[in-house]
């Protein structure tokens, strides 16, 4: 998406500005598949907005299986978008399915 990234262990790094910290939970159902997603992003501790997958009643919609890549990177999208460093308040956006 553009965005230089770096992973951590531990403590955040002080010279990260903005960071995201994820959830992904995977269920198996004749493949494993992404179930659920959640990361919030940060701008020095304030959330600036969040970001939502969620299959976790998908049952028999085979539209559950597929890449993650192609179910996540359009909230990321959405969240980095929207979401200003200036902004007062969070976003809230995400896919139920």
């Amino acid at each position: 998406m553009g965005y230089e990234t770096k992973t951590y262990l531990g403590e955040r790094p002080k010279e990260a500005k903005h960071y995201i910290e994820y959830s992904a939970n995977w269920k198996w159902d004749m493949a494993m598949y992404l179930t659920y997603f959640n990361a919030t992003l940060f701008e020095d501790g304030r959330i600036l907005g969040t970001a939502e997958y969620d299959a976790r009643s998908g049952g028999a919609n085979m539209g559950k299986f597929g890449a993650t890549a192609e179910k996540i990177r359009p909230i990321l999208r959405e969240l980095f978008k929207d979401v200003k460093p200036a902004m007062p308040t969070a976003t809230q956006v995400g896919y139920k399915q």
